[in-house]
């Protein structure tokens, strides 16, 4: 009866020179090929997994609430001029609509930036970073199957490809990873639809302020308000990581 055969799993991964060169040296003395060098350096490893301490069912019942009524107000403010002339007390009914979607945001995200984690964090679903006008180099070892067994759970949790994660795994000698859950496409989903509410939104406040509907007061404090509310909603997508 023939012996069966554990097949090996190829993995590569993408570095600068600058990465590589970084591990020159700890090559050169290990007396491993860069080969074996690197797959005992994943197996030695021990990636751990971070989640955010945001409330994210209040955070989605949030955003969900508040991308809608940006979409009544946007679709208000668009289909009103056919109904009628649109005065400027119109127009500061709907900036009152903006500050309330705005406060509302402002109850699970504040508009400063994310905080930042007390040790590095990866965003596996983000892909590899932007190497572009550097130089590549390509590492390239073997896992058995029983090892790549091991990898694979932890590679979906991080929500990101082998390559990437691996690549994680050889540049942090304690690699962290932000665990990737459906939380993070619904929070996207809902912030891409409210930027084009928030870009009709802002040529309408234009529109009526060129042709003297409404003062550049209002008009400014209308695009200010969707700076603040575009600023919370991409800061909820680093906050959903």
């Amino acid at each position: 009866m023939a012996e069966k055969v554990n097949k090996s799993c190829p993995v590569s991964c993408r570095f600068t020179d600058e990465q590589f060169a970084r591990f020159a040296e700890d090559i050169a003395q290990s007396g491993l090929k860069p080969a074996r060098f690197f797959r005992d350096l994943v197996i030695s490893r021990s990636p751990t997994f971070e989640r955010s301490a945001i409330d994210k069912k209040r955070m989605q019942q949030v955003f969900e609430k508040s991308g809608h009524a940006l979409n009544r107000v946007a679709y208000s403010a668009n289909s009103a001029p056919y109904n009628g002339t649109v005065y400027q007390k119109q127009y500061l009914h709907w900036l009152n609509k903006l500050n309330a979607i705005q406060q509302l945001l402002l109850t699970v995200l504040s508009e400063t930036d994310p905080p930042k984690p007390a040790r590095p964090v990866h965003n596996g679903n983000r892909g590899s970073p932007n190497v572009s006008g550097k130089k590549v180099h390509i590492i390239r070892f073997r896992l058995t199957q029983d090892e790549m067994t091991q990898f694979d759970d932890m590679i979906k949790r991080a929500g990101c490809s082998a390559s990437t994660f691996f690549r994680e795994l050889i540049l942090n000698p304690t690699p962290v990873f932000r665990e990737f859950t459906g939380f993070r496409r619904r929070i996207v989903f809902i912030v891409n639809k409210a930027g084009n509410n928030i870009s009709q939104l802002a040529y309408i406040a234009k529109s009526a302020s060129d042709r003297g509907l409404i003062t550049d007061s209002v008009r400014d404090k209308w695009y200010e308000a969707l700076v603040v509310i575009e600023t919370i909603l991409l800061a909820g997508i680093e906050y959903a990581d």
